[in-house]
């Protein structure tokens, strides 16, 4: 068995993936450290926000319903990260649409090898969805770590000298709560297509 066969076998479904989350609350063993709890907690109440709230839409739900070959989405994510608890939700939802497509999550921390092929302007921004096609295991896409929007909103302050960094976060934030998980939707949906 290859390397990549292990990573796919060593990832864990969305639901695995918020049982750890809250676990590590309770038991206060939270990955990154304990200066993460509060993004972990924050982040918990918007993958259930999410949860409730995303509709995926028919013309997506069609694209990966017409694909022609079996995929998975090994997405890369930690339940600290405030881009990943906006997307991973949505991600998750794709992935269970048809048995064409389907979603497995790694934790970055753990799978740096891995995050390190796939970094956004040198860093290891998360997160990050990458396809691989099930026949050969061959790495064929990535999206993330953001939809476009919100990623032009991040880059515009980085150029601006990274300064004030709450009101940048509260403005990515203030976005993905009135996209409502679309913009990523539509992204994926361009993916999917090319595959």
């Amino acid at each position: 068995m290859g390397s990549e066969e292990k990573t796919l076998q060593a990832g864990i479904t969305y639901g695995e993936y918020r049982e750890l989350a809250n676990k590590s609350l309770e038991t206060g063993d939270i990955r990154g450290g304990a200066g993460m709890r509060d993004y972990v907690e924050l982040n918990n109440r918007r993958m259930d926000r999410a949860e409730k709230t995303v509709k995926i839409g028919e013309d997506l739900a069609e694209a990966v319903e017409n694909m022609t070959e079996s995929h998975t989405m090994i997405v890369l994510s930690e339940a600290w990260c405030g881009d990943a608890s906006q997307s991973v939700p949505v991600l998750a939802k794709i992935g269970e649409l048809s048995d064409k497509l389907k979603t497995r999550i790694l934790f970055r921390d753990d799978n740096l090898d891995l995050m390190d092929r796939y970094l956004t302007n040198g860093g290891r921004a998360i997160p990050k969805a990458i396809f691989v096609r099930d026949s050969d295991g061959a790495e064929v896409a990535s999206w993330g770590p953001r939809p476009e929007e919100p990623q032009a909103i991040v880059k515009a302050w980085k150029e601006a000298g990274g300064e004030n960094k709450d009101k940048m976060i509260a403005d990515v934030q203030k976005w993905y709560a009135k996209d409502r998980g679309n913009s990523i939707q539509k992204e994926i949906k361009e993916v999917v297509k090319g595959l």
